[in-house]
């Protein structure tokens, strides 16, 4: 039996982000369920709610493996359509080095049911942050730099213009988390990250056994350590 849990998250704050950074959509609603292994399985964009009820929304169905990694989104504009019967949107392979080392996204825009019209390569730094996206020639599309608590600013494949978003709708950013567009949060799985807070949003769900007394503090406070420190295990993402 799978136990299902439902939120509404809407986007409530409105932050002053330098030119190019990855604006967030206000006015855009987030509903999402989760089985009962607190994997979200469905995400519910009401792009309309509440200045336009007439906007198209968007149902995401997320497919993972056992390491809780992403294999398969399929999206659809219904909400009576079954997650067995949608086309799948894309497909993701990651690396065997780290859980959240991205290696390739693979795009479905017909109707075959395969992920076989494009195909999208991810370079990651040390920290495994996505620095770049790649096509199958490996020539870079679009790339990313980071403050140090994670906000992202996008730019051309040169380096030159900033974008407000992605052009490739890439969410897979920062330490290889995937971005709420709508919320401005990462998802960590247990628990969402809010970049430009430097924060969690909730309580670490293993309490003090991180051996931090402050149970929303991401990484110490220390996401940038001095060249050759070593980064204590209770201090990790996540």
């Amino acid at each position: 039996m799978v136990c299902i849990s439902q939120r509404f998250v809407p986007y409530p704050v409105s932050f002053s982000r330098p030119p190019g950074t990855l604006q967030c959509k206000p006015r855009f609603y987030n509903h999402t369920r989760y089985d009962g292994l607190n994997r979200r399985i469905t995400s519910h964009i009401d792009s309309g709610a509440p200045s336009n009820p007439t906007g198209i929304d968007s149902y995401l169905h997320c497919y993972y493996i056992s390491a809780w990694q992403i294999l398969e989104i399929r999206q659809s504009d219904t909400p009576s359509a079954q997650p067995e019967t949608l086309q799948p949107k894309h497909q993701y392979v990651w690396s065997q080095r780290y859980i959240d080392a991205a290696v390739l996204r693979d795009e479905n825009t017909g109707a075959n049911g395969l992920c076989d019209d494009d195909r999208l390569y991810f370079l990651n730094d040390a920290n495994f942050n996505v620095t770049a996206l790649l096509d199958t020639a490996g020539d870079a599309l679009e790339r990313y730099v980071y403050s140090p608590y994670g906000v992202v600013t996008i730019y051309d494949a040169t380096s030159t213009n900033t974008r407000s978003e992605s052009s490739y709708a890439n969410l897979t950013l920062d330490t290889g988390r995937e971005l709420d567009i709508e919320t401005g949060l990462y998802s960590y799985r247990n628990r969402y990250y809010g970049a430009e807070l430097g924060r969690f949003v909730s309580r670490d769900p293993i309490g003090y056994e991180a051996g931090d007394a402050n149970l929303h503090r991401y990484v110490g406070n220390r996401p940038i350590l001095p060249s050759g420190a070593q980064e204590s295990c209770a201090f990790r993402p996540g």
